[in-house]
């Protein structure tokens, strides 16, 4: 029975159906609005207004219990809770032999529940969604079998139920409520009994140890408790049990509390009970089944659940993006990551090349731990140094654009090209931390899998705790850049203004971002983007790469309070940015002394800020001036030389004509002998002159004769 049972017949009867028509049939949307706290924790009394879309009626939503009303209070006891009872009754027969029955028992027993909720709720509620199966097996039912649902429905909820007075979409709902109580509550129990079987004896566990795990398992089962109950608070029983897969309701859900510190708090933070076991138990077993187990559950979140929501709440936005997306299909995107790689584009080619450099010398070749430790060091020194000295001048100076467009670069080019750089030291960094990791890692991988201890307990749970951790930080780093869009993952509001010609991909937002994972933290990319780094830690179990991305997380952080949270304060307005996120405004709120020390910190970024900009103003000026007397003197040297350059070309010159000069007279001189040898002038003057000297030795010769 029901609180139906303490209402009048009058007041239920009164759960006529309206005809939508006389509604205009408007029904409101499910919104994330915060109510005053005194409309808060009525979802077990308040009426609630249904609507029932296919039937196309209105009508009022009788009172439903909670899960632990209905199984714990005897008084509320119908068919489906006394057949839940008897089933966890059994279940918990089986907690009295645990030390006889083996482990897989329990294990076995636990994901059958386990698959029961996520696979077979899953593939009713995804078929549900799409053709309202169980509905129309409700309107087509004989009249006989109709009978019998009609008694197991009131002998839940008593006389007061009115089968006429309601729509087939509620009855479907109740139907299922059913199943999934069944599956949910020994779902639950199950997990409890596997803990107590795996629970280790602590007799060689150190007491101040075993104290503390005792109470951080006892702190996460609270948690755990009031995450859960807290969303149950704010949604109740009507999307604790999926209702919105059979009707809708006339009214806005309420998403506070939890809901605004945390994402999905019953997937995500409300399995944090399964961590706190795990450490009481002291097994790495239970950690692993309780990690797989949480990962059962986010599927079925992001493969059932979101694509729903999707649907029936964000029809109007999907249609939106995909038009916007069809118009941007001819816009070529610049590379985010690997995403929008082209071959054709020179820097995609040249990132990818040195991408396969980098890992063929960390799989192929052993270059020692020193070469890829500097490898790493330098391209996180690029980053977290010379990057953020960049968008620091460009935040203040605008000096990025200043050089660029004095160059005849546009902005929207200037912009591209620092994309490009940012997205290759970014993807680098990536690729320099794994080789690290690699080599770090190869080592321990040999000598565990030489001696045997590599499938271990606790190596499977440190290998299946980093994996989670990766994939969180995988996630959040996708959720940040698809909310924030690709331009102002770059720092465009540090290039661009709203005046500049921009494509749709550039397109800057008027105030900070504050949705989707942003709603639950400011910088969720600096303080979870990281947990990456801490999962490669894990699966490698080395305390050098734990400390290296320690390092790297604290230089983002730093990054982000010197460069980027000062540039926010300068370029959007004082009301549009957010000092803390919820979460943190409740930590801060309840434990004094992380507010004190936010607030140490906050101060001592902005004079750190302050300081560092004086410093950057300082060495721009001096290196500008020392720029501008280097390059006086450079062009006065290249002058100097020119001018020694000039006059050594003219001594060659005249050395070599001089040279010409003198070896050309003498070839002239050769060449006139030669003229005038081979001259027949010459020649008879030769000879005459050969001659002569003949005819006066004879003349002589005569004269002597004569004379005797």
């Amino acid at each position: 029975m029901t609180d139906l049972d303490g209402a009048s017949e009058e007041s239920v009867d009164g759960a006529e159906l309206i005809n939508s028509d006389t509604l205009n049939g408007e029904v409101l949307k499910s919104e994330a609005t915060v109510k005053d706290s005194q409309s808060r924790g009525d979802h077990h009394t308040a009426k609630l207004s249904g609507y029932a879309e296919k039937s196309n009626v209105h009508f009022e939503v009788p009172v439903t219990l909670s899960m632990a009303d209905a199984l714990l209070k005897p008084k509320n006891w119908g068919l489906a809770e006394i057949a839940v009872n008897c089933v966890m009754l059994c279940q918990i027969l089986t907690l009295f032999l645990v030390r006889s029955l083996p482990t897989w028992f329990y294990i076995f027993q636990f994901f059958f529940w386990r698959i029961g909720y996520n696979v077979t709720l899953g593939l009713i509620l995804q078929r549900q969604s799409k053709t309202q199966f169980i509905t129309e097996w409700i309107r087509q039912i004989p009249d006989d079998t109709q009978v019998l649902l009609k008694n197991l429905i009131k002998s839940s909820y008593g006389t007061s139920y009115k089968w006429s007075k309601l729509p087939s979409e509620f009855h479907a709902w109740i139907l299922f409520r059913m199943l999934a109580m069944m599956i949910l509550a020994n779902d639950g129990l199950s997990y409890f009994i596997l803990t107590v079987k795996l629970f280790q004896h602590p007799s060689q566990t150190h007491p101040l140890l075993f104290v503390f795990c005792i109470l951080t398992s006892a702190a996460l089962a609270w948690f755990s408790a009031w995450s859960k109950t807290s969303a149950h608070r704010c949604v109740g029983d009507y999307a604790w049990y999926w209702g919105d897969f059979f009707f809708k309701i006339d009214t806005n859900l309420v998403f506070d509390g939890v809901f605004e510190m945390f994402p999905h708090p019953m997937y995500t933070v409300g399995y944090a009970a399964y961590y706190g076991a795990s450490i009481f138990a002291r097994s790495s077993t239970l950690l692993v089944l309780s990690l797989l187990a949480h990962s059962m559950q986010i599927l079925f979140l992001v493969y059932i659940e979101e694509p729903h929501i999707q649907k029936v709440y964000g029809s109007e936005k999907t249609e939106d993006k995909s038009e916007e997306s069809s118009k941007r299909e001819t816009i070529p995107k610049e590379m985010l990551g690997l995403r929008h790689f082209d071959v054709f584009r020179p820097s995609d080619f040249v990132l990818v090349v040195m991408l396969c450099f980098v890992f063929v010398h960390t799989i192929v070749y052993d270059m020692g731990l020193v070469y890829y430790s500097s490898q790493l060091l330098a391209w996180r020194v690029f980053h977290f140094v010379v990057l953020s000295t960049v968008l620091h001048a460009q935040s203040t100076r605008n000096w990025w654009m200043n050089r660029l467009v004095s160059k005849g670069y546009s902005r929207a080019d200037a912009f591209k090209f620092w994309q490009r750089l940012y997205n290759t030291s970014v993807v680098m960094n990536h690729a320099s931390f794994l080789a690290f990791v690699i080599r770090k890692a190869v080592p321990k991988l040999k000598h565990a899998y030489a001696s045997s201890t590599m499938w271990t307990s606790s190596s499977l749970a440190s290998a299946a705790a980093g994996i989670a951790l990766m994939c969180v930080s995988f996630y959040v780093v996708t959720s940040a850049t698809q909310d924030l869009g690709d331009a102002s993952w770059f720092y465009a509001d540090f290039f661009l203004d709203k005046q500049d010609d921009l494509s749709k991909e550039q397109q800057l937002h008027s105030a900070p971002v504050y949705a989707g994972v942003y709603r639950y933290m400011n910088n969720p990319d600096c303080v979870l983007g990281f947990l990456g780094h801490y999962g490669l830690a894990l699966l490698s179990r080395s305390w050098t790469v734990f400390w290296v991305a320690l390092f790297s997380n604290l230089a983002n952080y730093a990054f982000v309070h010197l460069v980027e949270v000062p540039h926010m304060q300068k370029k959007y307005d004082e009301l549009s940015i957010r000092d803390a996120a919820a979460l943190e405004r409740a930590i801060l709120h309840h434990v004094p002394i992380v507010r004190s020390v936010g607030d140490e910190i906050r101060e001592k970024a902005v004079r750190g800020s302050e300081k560092l900009s004086r410093i950057s103003s300082e060495t721009a000026v001096s290196l500008t001036q020392k720029l501008d007397q280097l390059t006086a003197d450079i062009q006065a040297d290249i002058q100097r030389l020119m001018n020694d350059v000039q006059q050594h070309r003219f001594m060659l010159k005249t050395t070599a004509l001089t040279e010409s000069a003198a070896e050309r007279m003498q070839n002239a001189d050769t060449e006139l002998l030669n003229v005038l040898r081979n001259s027949s002038l010459t020649k008879a003057y030769l000879e005459a002159y050969d001659s002569e000297p003949e005819e006066t030795t004879e003349s002589a010769e005569n004269q002597h004769v004569k004379a005797d």
